[in-house]
């Protein structure tokens, strides 16, 4: 249940954010037919934003897993930022040019590594 309103709270600030902005943006969810999933997927039309939301404040490696199968499919169509959104205190890099962000510190999502 948590995990549900973790990523409906991300949801609705990737919403705000593109609002803000006045983005043109698409925001889908991507589960391919093996199970392999986004809980968001960014288009911006000039790159991909892959967003993966987790209530812990150290993702480890199995929250990783399903984005870590979706990323090279990404990647080769254009490029992708890749965040999980989660309760750590700071952002800090993970395997794969993925970065883990504070989910109550918004603007780190959105800024490039």
């Amino acid at each position: 249940m948590v995990g549900q309103l973790w990523e409906t709270f991300v949801l609705g600030q990737i919403l705000r954010h593109i609002e803000r902005e006045a983005t043109a943006a698409t925001v889908w969810f991507r589960r391919d037919a093996h199970g392999a999933e986004l809980d968001f997927l960014v288009d911006s039309g000039m790159r991909f934003a892959a967003v993966e939301c987790t209530w812990t404040e150290h993702p480890v490696e199995r929250d990783l897993a399903s984005m870590a199968k979706v990323l090279p499919l990404l990647r080769a169509d254009r490029p992708v930022m890749a965040r999980v959104i989660c309760r750590t205190p700071h952002a800090f890099g993970l395997p794969g040019d993925i970065e883990a962000v504070n989910g109550f510190e918004t603007m780190e999502w959105f800024s490039s590594p």
